[in-house]
């Protein structure tokens, strides 16, 4: 099962909510998640070990709602990151089973009131 690609772009030290459905190839909702983790990973390059932020659904930060998974992206996730393009992806892991659902960038735009303006 190859990624969907999906970028993203928003003003730096802004909220950007982001939702995402989980399906499996033949497009049809899986409910079968409770015992999974899902991770949405934010890097500065694909081959990066470590990550810049991550939100998971065990610790309660990526929320279900119906078949409609949802994460916030905080501004203090980004308030102190350069302008730029960073990389990003949606893994479920359930057992033995691993899987990237999604994976595409996020563009950092300019702000103009920062956070000490504010």
């Amino acid at each position: 099962m190859d990624p969907k690609e999906f970028d993203i772009e928003f003003v730096r030290g802004d909220t950007c909510p982001v939702e995402f459905n989980i399906t499996n190839q033949e497009g049809e909702e899986l409910d079968d998640l409770e015992n999974a983790n899902i991770y949405f990973t934010v890097k500065n390059g694909f081959s990066d070990a470590n990550y810049i932020f991550q939100k998971t659904y065990t610790a309660g930060q990526i929320t279900k709602e119906g078949n409609v998974y949802s994460l916030i992206i905080l501004p203090t996730d980004t308030e102190n990151l350069d302008y730029g393009i960073y990389v990003y992806d949606i893994c479920v892991v359930c057992q033995d089973f691993k899987a990237t659902l999604v994976r595409g960038t996020i563009s950092l735009t300019n702000e103009v009131t920062f956070a000490s303006n504010e």
